[in-house]
């Protein structure tokens, strides 16, 4: 039958309805209420579901479903964007089992409308590009209608879902349809929007507060809230978990994790937007060696899904984008550059490859209108209560990490590709010309701000003195690498003083943000951000100039002193600080067994040296120990004692497997690694051994891999 004579058939919809409520013939609310419905609960009666049957319109036999006739029936009486979407779904073009993805009429029959008056406004998935073969076989069939001609949109998920009995128990145990206190809802959604919304600014902050104002707290949680309620915990101050019943962040952070990651699992109706957005929050969530999911895994998928709807590619390039709003197109460009942001540090901090590649994007950078034009639709109410009064400011520091996010991708390219040229000096020099012109001087920080502004601007500030530690840090920890071609004689001492320069600016950093009491609100990517640093500091920690070392240990000993305090939220924090304290331990050791060495063999002449050495030792490095230990007992978190860890074996320290295919896992934002991970990593080598290769470490061209390898 042709679409228009089945348009003047009124279609009856079946409706979600219990047995009871079915059988009474009465409005029945199961599926916005799950079981049982209001009319059960009332009359104390069993809310039983049955499955709804599913019917799929017939097919004439012996007609092939990609005969023109059937082209132009599905192209006829398509009149809007909504309404095409709906007929599209009834008719079994998109979600209907007997057009799969890869079937002749996925690929034609939703794209080939010229025939009729109406092809212009069928709303169309982006079918990718002319690599693929639906592009290219499309423009082989019409060559003057080309298929950029065409509007695209990514499908909209269905209206409605329905879940099965034994799914709605799942969510009900993971408390996924609970609903937060009022006042600890206002608090989280007012905490994201302070600390998280302007970091990575994905959600629609107008159609969000707006139906919150709306609807009130009470409102169902759907993924997007508690995928929202997982970032804003990492924030979370004491009182805000008192009344929560939470006895820790780290705790309230698994119950959300939880509850957001069950209705992903058999989620059915989320929008592709609103999913992307779910899985970039998600992926501040940490995992374990037994655990598949963590940063690497979810922000995958949200690049996946992003790239699947056409997000990394300029709109305003093609004529597909007319029926896109411009508030739409801005909301598209935030989420595709806050993707890059993720892609770029959690690539640095777990040591893999970027997913996201320049030269298959043409998305131009964000604008501050971009975040800020939304912001005035909001409600009165909800923009007082919810939104920084200092958005403006705010919203440049994102457009800032964005820039410094994007000449980081470049220079992780440069360094640590597989293949292709070596890099020269023009390329260095071009990259530090880059970050150069987004240094704190050239973005306009200013010493009169408010104590929130300062300790946002400051932990952007971290993250541009890391990507120019990153650009040295080849050269600077390994003396025998090769310069870059072009450079001058005294490379490496030139590399080594810059890198120790933006060491010692990220150490200024953490101590004023010290001073404003901010490490607790620190974001979990700055985990990724000081490591740099701590590594130019421990590399100085084997310097035979004892002020050199000692200087180094000071310096680590303050990046300690903040991973310590870290710990109390982020999984990562702990493992870093095991880690680098481990290592210090281990320097110690050798340093005091050369020092052994020297003194037997020739006790005379090293016996003021060996005296001195004693005397800063005693005067320097107990005081950073006795702090750091201090604040351990104070926090609670006093690790077991890693001396006493058995030496009995002659391996490597960086060579020990299996625990060394876990170490990639050790630094990406909200990730974690179980307690007793580095004990096989670093044990069973006496201080000699680890003296030895330490100092190889320094010499051989093996060093950068390694530190990459542990994924800083």
């Amino acid at each position: 039958m042709p679409l228009s004579a089945r348009s003047s058939i009124q279609r009856i919809r079946s409706r979600i309805a219990c047995q009871a409520c079915n059988k009474r013939k009465v409005k029945c609310d199961v599926a916005e209420t799950s079981r049982p419905c209001s009319n059960c609960q009332r009359g104390g009666g069993d809310c039983i579901v049955l499955p709804r049957k599913k019917y799929r319109p017939r097919q004439p036999r012996n007609k092939s479903t990609s005969s023109p006739d059937r082209l132009d029936e599905l192209g006829v009486g398509l009149e809007s964007s909504e309404d095409n979407h709906d007929q599209l779904a009834e008719m079994g073009v998109g979600d209907d089992p007997k057009f799969p993805d890869d079937s002749p009429d996925t690929y034609l029959g939703k794209a080939i409308q010229t025939t009729t008056k109406n092809a212009h406004q069928l709303i169309l998935p982006l079918s990718g590009d002319k690599r693929g073969p639906r592009c290219t076989v499309y423009d082989i069939c019409d060559a003057v209608s080309p298929q950029d001609s065409l509007p695209c949109q990514p499908p909209k998920g269905a209206s409605h879902t329905m879940h099965k009995p034994h799914q709605v128990e799942y969510m009900r145990s993971e408390g996924a349809l609970t609903t937060l206190p009022a006042d600890v809802c206002d608090d989280m959604i007012w905490t994201y929007f302070k600390h998280v919304h302007f970091f990575l600014p994905i959600v629609d902050a107008q159609g969000f507060l707006n139906d919150y104002h709306e609807q009130g707290p009470h409102r169902k949680h759907d993924l997007l809230f508690w995928s929202m309620m997982l970032a804003a915990t990492n924030f979370a101050d004491a009182d805000l978990l008192r009344r929560s019943d939470f006895p820790s962040r780290k705790a309230m952070k698994t119950a959300m994790y939880e509850r957001a990651k069950c209705l992903y699992d058999l989620d059915r109706a989320t929008e592709k937007l609103k999913l992307i957005q779910s899985v970039i929050l998600l992926s501040f969530w940490y995992t374990d060696p037994q655990d598949h999911t963590g940063a690497w895994y979810w922000i995958g998928i949200a690049i996946s899904l992003a790239q699947g709807i056409g997000l990394h590619r300029n709109p305003r390039s093609s004529s597909r984008t007319r029926q896109i709003h411009p508030q739409e197109q801005a909301l598209r460009r935030r989420i595709w550059w806050s993707c890059v942001v993720r892609d770029r540090w959690v690539s640095l901090a777990k040591g893999r490859p970027m997913r996201i590649h320049g030269e298959d994007c043409d998305l131009p950078f964000p604008t501050s209108q971009d975040v800020l034009q939304e912001l005035d639709s909001v409600a009165d109410d909800a923009r007082r209560r919810f939104i920084p009064a200092d958005s403006t400011a705010l919203t440049s520091f994102w457009l800032r990490l964005v820039r410094i996010s994007d000449v980081l991708g470049g220079i992780l390219r440069l360094h640590y590709r597989v293949s292709g040229p070596d890099p020269t000096m023009d390329d260095i020099d071009k990259y530090a010309q880059q970050i150069k012109s987004l240094s704190a001087t050239n973005s306009g920080i200013m010493d009169e701000w408010s104590d929130t502004l300062s300790i946002h601007a400051y932990q952007i500030d971290l993250f541009y003195q890391a990507t120019v530690a990153i650009l040295y840090r080849p050269y600077a920890l390994n003396e025998s690498a090769p310069p870059p071609t072009g450079a001058p004689l005294d490379w490496h001492k030139v590399a080594l003083r810059r890198a120790r320069d933006a060491a010692a600016d990220t150490n200024a950093l953490l101590q004023r943000l010290i001073e404003l009491d901010a490490i607790e609100y620190l974001k979990p990517m700055i985990i990724t951000a000081i490591i740099p640093a701590m590594q130019i500091h421990l590399s100085d920690c084997k310097s035979s100039k004892a002020l050199t070392h000692d200087l180094a240990t000071h310096k680590i000993q303050l990046c300690m002193l903040v991973l310590s305090n870290l710990r109390v939220t982020y999984w990562s924090a702990d493992v870093m600080y095991k880690l680098f304290d481990r290592a210090q331990k281990i320097l110690d050791e050798t340093r005091a067994s050369q020092s052994s060495s020297s003194h037997l063999s020739d006790p005379q002449p090293h016996l003021a040296a060996s005296a001195l050495q004693s005397t800063n030792t005693g005067l320097v490095e107990p005081q950073a120990h006795s702090l750091m230990d201090s604040q351990c007992q104070s926090d609670g978190l006093l690790m077991t004692d890693l001396n006493a860890i058995p030496q009995d074996t002659e391996q490597l320290w960086y060579s020990v497997s299996p625990q060394f295919s876990n170490v990639d896992q050790l630094l990406s934002p909200g990730f974690s690694l179980s307690e007793d991970v580095f004990q096989h990593f670093f044990s069973n080598s006496d201080a000699g051994v680890h003296g030895q290769h330490m100092s190889l470490m320094a010499s051989e061209p093996v060093d950068d891999t390694l530190y990459n390898n542990i994924a800083f």
